[in-house]
């Protein structure tokens, strides 16, 4: 209630992310952790209008080098 809905991506077939505390994956991130997680993986995979075959892409997201970064160490 009282959101916007927009539409970001067209034929997204499938979006997945999971959650790493350095030690456990999971599909949902606790509410009781203390902390964020240290890496975080999504995967996307479309299949665009005209095209026969799918994209996949995944990506992992490293949380604590960027946490842990200052303007000295981005290069």
């Amino acid at each position: 209630p009282g959101g916007i809905l927009t539409t970001i991506a067209e034929n997204v077939e499938y979006f997945d992310v999971s959650y790493f505390d350095g030690e456990t994956w999971y599909t949902e991130w606790p509410e009781d952790m203390e902390a964020p997680p240290d890496l975080v993986e999504f995967t996307l995979i479309t299949r665009p209008l005209g095209l026969g075959n799918y994209i996949s892409e995944t990506h992992l997201v490293n949380l604590v080098k960027q946490a842990n970064e200052t303007e000295a160490t981005v290069q």
